[in-house]
């Protein structure tokens, strides 16, 4: 066995290691041919993944295209020791895609395994966004998909675990590759949320530990996010929704603010439309390091106690009216 392989796989976790066993758990392949007997270790993807990975496992020589296509590459190494540990340690066995299960990685190294998860099975781009808590009309999104649907929210998990955000539905989809079809499971995050994503996995991180595409993506990420942040409405107020404050953006749809609501926080106007806060105040209270859920529980109480008042302060009005028309009928 490759004494680098052995070394790095199995030795102590490091974020080098968490890195290669996230790639070879999206991208990766334990196969065994008994007929014949060929063992074989590899790991396919972008050309700068699979140098990395191949240069700290010391079988970069090894390097080629795969067939997928001209930007897939592999690297690969036949040895039945590390098959067999692969197969042990991990239960990983053959076409390993529909029936993965998460590793025991320490807490420290989650975040270097799910980035390494993030390079080869998922997307770090900038789309369209056409609603409220938008960066504008270009929008930072992030994805993750996979064979396995067990696996898909085990990874999603991670990130809620680390990172305190709420999980987005899992998606099925049906896609179609080299006249083979197979399901796929997946979620995304768009907007404010995909960017607390991409700069827990991206922000400051080792340049050889990493795919060179989504790190340049996620460069792209922070330059629209700067660029945004420094843009106001031509009303003067903080932009919340395709450069435009939440009145303003309504106004010139020929609409109310939502219900005519606005958020209750201290100094801002934007419109309500959905948990009784505007989209910004909830991001803002997120981003002040309160965990969503005591957020959400916070506010709802407030609510709550608002909601409260006001319909108190309403019946107070009826009755009023009512002693006031009491009154006029007897004169």
């Amino acid at each position: 066995m490759s004494s680098n392989a052995e070394q790095l796989l199995f030795g102590p976790w490091t974020p080098a290691k968490a890195w290669v066993w996230g790639i070879f758990f999206g991208d990766g392949n334990a196969y065994t041919d008994v007929s014949n007997g060929n063992y074989r270790f590899s790991i396919c993807g972008s050309l700068s993944t699979v140098t990395r990975c191949g240069d700290l496992l010391g079988i970069g020589h090894t390097l080629h295209l795969n067939g997928v296509s001209d930007r897939c590459y592999e690297i690969y190494l036949y040895n039945k020791q590390l098959v067999d540990r692969i197969h042990a340690e991990y239960g990983i066995r053959g076409p390993k895609s529909h029936d993965l299960q998460w590793p025991a990685i320490p807490a420290a190294f989650e975040r270097d395994f799910l980035r390494g998860l993030w390079d080869s099975d998922g997307s770090v781009t900038i789309g369209e966004r056409r609603y409220l808590g938008d960066l504008g009309n270009d929008s930072p999104a992030a994805s993750f998909s996979s064979a396995c649907r067990t696996f898909a929210i085990a990874v999603q998990d991670g990130l809620v675990r680390n990172l305190e955000i709420s999980p987005n539905a899992i998606v099925e989809s049906v896609k179609e590759e080299r006249g083979k079809r197979f399901t796929q499971y997946g979620f995304s995050y768009c907007g404010r949320k995909a960017m607390c994503v991409t700069d827990w996995l991206y922000g400051d991180i080792p340049d050889n530990l990493v795919n060179e595409d989504r790190l340049q993506k996620y460069r792209e990420q922070c330059a629209l996010r700067d660029q945004l942040a420094s843009a106001l409405c031509p009303c003067g107020a903080k932009p919340s929704k395709q450069g435009l404050c939440g009145a303003c953006w309504y106004t010139q749809r020929g609409r109310t603010t939502g219900s005519g609501t606005l958020c209750g926080f201290p100094g801002c106007s934007n419109s309500v439309l959905a948990k009784g806060l505007c989209c910004g105040c909830y991001t803002r209270g997120i981003r002040g390091g309160v965990a969503e859920s005591q957020f959400i529980e916070n506010w709802t109480k407030d609510k709550k106690s608002r909601q409260l008042a006001e319909r108190a302060a309403k019946e107070e009005a009826r009755a009023e009216a009512r002693t006031l028309r009491a009154k006029t009928r007897k004169s």
